[in-house]
């Protein structure tokens, strides 16, 4: 994941500039709010999938399957209409009202590109989040670290021949397109049974998916308008020179995400799985200790980017940006309060606690992005992580650990 958006800045900063670069940045952050394309299908599945696993229900797993790709497949069909729609628009000047017209210009063609290409990845990203609950995850893993590979290849070729942005995002996104493609083929050659037939699609079926998704949906649409909408805020209120910087600091830090990502992804389909089977014994002694190592382990990995912040940055970044200290400790400090909260999270989406999830995140959505828009042009970048450690911990995770201190008897409970 990192390869591509994070290396390539010294690839590519001295070809593009300062201006163009933070284009190519902030049109790669909305890749988290494209996340909400699916409808929350895939987060849904991983719950749905590996609970039916844990029923060991294999009818279920193959109507899980079907319906939820047909559905997915649905919407990349509409994302590429809308990718046409981008194409012929302006959409590049209001992203980017400061920059030059060419720049304007060439930030639509990009976007388009890149919206077209998403469109044919979303099917394949469902496959994985199946891989997942089905305790294959490192399967698809694998071809995620070969996407990785050709998509950093690809895209500092694309940047080294001279060509448009639009082009080096096409190169960003080859990878995981062809890699998603052979990991979709060797995951119906291992299970042919899961294949579709005839029977298995039924309005029913797609309903059902749907309205479980719906609670996914909303909480994707919470997490793009708290966490993802940060660059593209710095964009439009500081400039795209400002974003470069801000991009790059939060792409630094996103390694703590991610690595605690490794740890909670397969967690969620584990405690949807153990909560199947009725072992809530298990699910609670996990969710205690993982909780705490994932918090210490945070914290010592964003111990080791401060301490090597500006010899990290000045290679990623050709020597041409400056990461201010304080901004980095602010948005260390987001990512081990985040941390926290991501292996509670993996608990909450299997155990399906919709309506404290919902309400706990949807105020913090709210006032976070308020605030942000707000306090960003008085006190800088440095506003972004602060106000979303301040929202988080107190609208959010405390609240939420006070839930689960009611919560977790009663599965102790249900083992007994």
């Amino acid at each position: 994941m990192f390869l591509p958006t994070l290396l390539i800045g010294a690839w590519v900063l001295p070809i593009l500039g300062q201006e163009r670069f933070g284009v190519l940045i902030t049109i790669l952050s909305l890749l988290a709010f494209l996340g909400i394309a699916d409808l929350g299908v895939g987060a849904s599945l991983v719950t749905s999938v590996s609970r039916a696993l844990g029923q060991n229900d294999a009818a279920e797993l193959r109507r899980l399957h079907s319906n939820g790709l047909a559905v997915v497949c649905a919407v990349a069909v509409v994302l590429l209409l809308a990718a046409m729609g981008v194409a012929a628009s302006d959409a590049g000047s209001h992203i980017f009202p400061s920059s030059r017209l060419e720049v304007r210009n060439e930030a639509t063609r990009a976007l388009a590109m890149f919206l077209g290409l998403f469109a044919l990845t979303l099917p394949l990203s469902v496959v994985a989040r199946i891989q997942l609950a089905m305790r294959r995850g490192h399967v698809a893993n694998l071809w995620q670290i070969a996407a990785a590979l050709i998509n950093f290849a690809a895209g500092a070729l694309a940047a080294r021949a001279g060509l448009e942005i639009a082009w080096i995002v096409a190169g960003l996104l080859l990878g995981t397109l062809v890699c998603g493609l052979a990991n979709v083929a060797g995951h119906y050659r291992k299970d042919p049974q899961l294949k579709a037939r005839v029977g298995d699609f039924s309005r029913p079926a797609v309903r059902a998916i749907l309205r479980e998704s719906s609670f996914f949906l909303a909480l994707q649409v919470i997490f793009t308008v708290a966490y993802a909408a940060d660059t593209l805020i710095v964009a439009h209120r500081l400039g795209a020179t400002e974003a470069s910087v801000y991009g790059l600091a939060e792409r630094l830090f996103s390694i703590v995400a991610v690595a605690v990502s490794v740890i909670t992804a397969p967690l969620w389909a584990a405690y949807g799985e153990a909560l199947g089977a009725a072992d809530g014994a298990w699910v609670a002694r996990v969710l205690r200790r993982s909780t705490t190592r994932l918090l210490a382990a945070a914290a010592v990995l964003v111990g080791l980017l401060l301490a090597s912040l500006h010899q990290v940055v000045d290679l990623l970044s050709a020597h041409q940006l400056v990461v201010p200290f304080a901004v980095a400790a602010a948005m260390g400090l987001w990512r081990v309060i985040e941390a926290a909260g991501s292996s509670v999270s993996a608990f909450m989406y299997a155990n399906r606690s919709v309506g404290v999830v919902l309400a706990l995140g949807t105020l913090t959505a709210l006032v976070s992005f308020v605030a942000k828009v707000v306090l960003v042009g008085r006190f800088g970048m440095i506003a972004m992580p602060l106000v979303m450690s301040a929202t988080y911990l107190l609208l959010c995770l405390l609240p939420t650990l006070f839930y689960l201190r009611r919560a977790m008897p009663g599965l102790r409970a249900a083992e007994r």
